[in-house]
C-alpha cells in the first residue's frame, strides 16, 4: 500500500530552508532537453524554485529509501556523489509532490523516424520549423519499428506487467524516458551505482506492483556531465555570469540534456556552422578545444586543437617501428574476428593500444564525447592508417552489423546490445588542398552547397575522367567511384 497523498503545500512546510549555496540554482531558469534534441521538452521556474524542488525531492527520496532499506541522500551535501545528484534532479524536475517543471507531463519517452534536426546553414538559428524532431511515438505504448535484419527484444510477462503498472498508475513521463526497462537498457559497469526512484503516480501515491525506476544523468550542451550539486551550482553561476556580460533581458537559461540510464550523451547540433566550445576539457595545446558542425545528416563535427604535433609524431613513429604481428603496420583487414583482407580496403593499418600517447588521446576522446570515466573495454585500439596514392577504403558504415547472426556479441544497441558509438578521425600529416587523403562522407554534401548545385554520381564520374584524375583506376571500379564522390560529396 502506498503512502497517503501529500499535497504541495504540506510537503513544502516541512522542508528546511536552502543553504546560501543553493541560491545560485534560483538565479537561472532550467530548460530541459531530451538527449540529442535541439528543441527543449520542458521548462521550469513559473512555480517552484529549483532549490525548493530539490529539497522536496530529498525528503521524498529519503522516505522511499528508508522504507526499502537504502541509505539516505542529502541535497545540502554539495559534494554528494553524482549518482545521488542524478536521482535528486530527476525527481525534483517532475515529482508530483513538488516538481520544478511547469508541465509535469513534459519530456515523455519517444523514438524518432525522421531527422532530429534541420540544416540551418543559411539564416538565423531562431524560428526553427515546427517539423523539427520529426514524427514520434511513445516508446512504451507502441510497437517497435520494423527492423528487417534485427530480432526484436521482447519484454517478458513480468516486465510487461511492471511497465503497464507504471502507465496505469500515471507515473511521470520523464521517468519512462529515463528508465526504459530491462529490455531497452544497456548495462554499463557503473549500473549498480544508480540510485532508485520511488514509483509514484501524478497523484503522489505509490504505484502498486511497479518497479523502482532509475534516473537520467544530466549534461550541459557541450557534453559536460553534472557530477554534484556543487558542480550544478557552479554551472548555474557561470551561466548567470555570461548572461550579465551579454546584458540579457530575461533570467538566464541553463540548458540541461537528460540522458536515459544505460545511454550515452549525444550532441544536439541545430545548424551547420554551429560551434561547441569545450572549455571544460583539459587542453593539449594552449587554446581551448571546440567542435564545429559540418553536417547534420550524417552528423559530422570538426574538432579543433585536439592534439599536438608532438603527439602526432609519436603515434606515426610507433606505427612505423612496431614489430608485433598483431599490431605492426600491414595491409588493413575488416571484420571483428581474425585477419581478413578485403579487396575494397587497400590501406595499411597498425595499432597503438596502450602507449602513453595512445592512452592520452583515447581518454581525451571519451571526455570530448561526454563520458565521465574512461572505460577501456568499450574502446577500440588507436588505429593508425596509411593511405598511398591509389589506396582507399570503399564507403562503409563504421558501426558493426550482424546480418548473418554469427557474432557472439549483441550488437543491437537500440535494445540491450552495444555497438560503435562514434568515430574520431585524427590526421597525422598535412597535404596541399588538392593532394587527396580526404575522408568522404558519401551521404553528405559540401558545407554551404545549395541543393541545386548537388552533382550526381554519373556527372561526377564524367568530370574525373575528363580531368585525367581517374587515369590510375579501371573504369567503373569502386576506386574510380570513390574518387568521384570525393570531389562532389562532403569530404574533409
Amino acid at each position: 500500500a502506498g503512502p497517503a497523498v501529500v499535497g504541495r503545500a504540506d510537503a513544502a512546510a516541512d522542508v528546511p530552508p536552502a543553504p546560501l549555496e543553493h541560491q545560485a540554482l534560483d538565479g537561472v531558469r532550467v530548460v530541459l532537453h531530451r538527449n540529442g534534441e535541439v528543441r527543449p521538452c520542458g521548462v521550469g521556474g513559473a512555480g517552484r524554485s529549483l532549490s525548493e524542488a530539490m529539497r522536496i525531492a530529498e525528503s521524498e527520496l529519503l522516505e522511499f529509501r528508508q522504507r526499502h532499506g537504502f541509505g539516505g541522500v542529502d541535497s545540502r551535501n554539495l559534494d554528494a556523489p553524482m549518482y545521488e545528484l542524478d536521482a535528486l534532479l530527476t525527481l525534483a524536475l517532475v515529482s508530483s509532490v513538488g516538481g520544478y517543471l511547469d508541465d509535469p507531463g513534459a519530456c515523455h519517452a519517444v523514438k524518432y523516424d525522421t531527422e532530429l534536426a534541420v540544416d540551418k546553414s543559411e539564416g538565423d538559428r531562431d524560428g526553427l520549423p515546427d517539423e523539427l524532431g520529426g514524427d514520434t511515438f511513445e516508446m512504451f505504448d507502441s510497437a517497435d519499428p520494423e527492423e528487417p535484419h534485427q530480432s526484436r527484444v521482447e519484454r517478458d510477462a513480468e516486465e510487461e506487467s511492471l511497465r503497464q503498472a507504471l502507465t496505469d498508475g500515471g507515473a511521470p513521463l520523464l521517468y519512462k524516458f529515463c528508465d526504459a526497462g530491462k529490455a531497452r537498457t544497456v548495462v554499463f559497469s557503473d549500473h549498480g551505482e544508480n540510485v532508485p526512484l520511488p514509483p509514484r503516480g501524478t497523484d503522489g501515491r505509490a504505484i502498486a506492483g511497479a518497479p523502482s525506476l532509475l534516473p537520467c544523468h544530466f549534461h550541459t550542451r557541450e557534453g559536460m556531465r553534472i557530477r554534484s550539486l556543487a558542480h550544478l551550482a557552479d554551472v548555474a553561476r557561470a551561466t548567470s555570469a555570461v548572461c550579465r556580460a551579454q546584458e540579457c533581458a530575461d533570467r538566464p537559461e541553463l540548458h540541461l540534456y537528460a540522458v536515459p540510464v544505460g545511454r550515452l550523451f549525444m550532441f544536439a547540433p541545430a545548424y551547420v556552422g554551429e560551434v561547441f566550445a569545450l572549455d571544460h576539457l583539459d587542453r593539449p595545446l594552449a587554446i581551448p578545444l571546440s567542435l564545429t558542425v559540418l553536417s547534420l545528416s550524417p552528423r559530422v563535427l570538426e574538432v579543433h586543437n585536439f592534439f599536438s604535433g608532438e603527439e602526432a609524431d609519436d603515434i606515426v613513429q610507433r606505427a612505423l617501428t612496431e614489430t608485433s604481428e598483431t599490431h605492426r603496420l600491414k595491409r588493413s583487414s575488416t571484420g571483428r574476428s581474425g585477419y581478413n583482407v578485403n579487396p575494397t580496403r587497400t590501406s595499411d593499418n597498425a595499432f597503438d593500444t596502450h602507449s602513453k600517447t595512445a592512452m592520452d588521446i583515447k581518454k581525451r576522446c571519451f571526455s570530448m564525447l561526454g563520458f565521465f570515466n574512461y572505460e577501456d573495454e568499450v574502446s577500440d585500439g588507436l588505429q593508425v592508417l596509411r593511405y598511398n596514392q591509389t589506396t582507399a577504403y570503399i564507403d562503409h558504415m563504421d558501426w558493426i552489423d550482424d546480418y548473418s547472426r554469427t557474432q557472439t556479441s549483441n550488437m543491437e544497441s537500440w535494445a540491450v546490445g552495444t555497438n560503435r558509438f562514434a568515430t574520431v578521425l585524427l590526421y597525422m600529416t598535412d597535404l596541399p588542398e588538392d593532394g587527396g587523403g580526404e575522408t568522404v562522407f558519401t551521404e553528405g554534401w559540401p558545407v554551404g552547397q545549395a541543393p541545386a548545385d548537388h552533382v550526381a554520381l554519373p556527372e561526377a564520374l564524367g568530370s574525373v575522367r575528363d580531368s585525367g584524375a581517374a587515369a590510375l583506376f579501371q573504369k567503373n571500379s569502386w576506386q574510380e567511384k570513390m574518387l568521384a564522390k570525393c570531389t562532389t560529396r562532403l569530404s574533409y
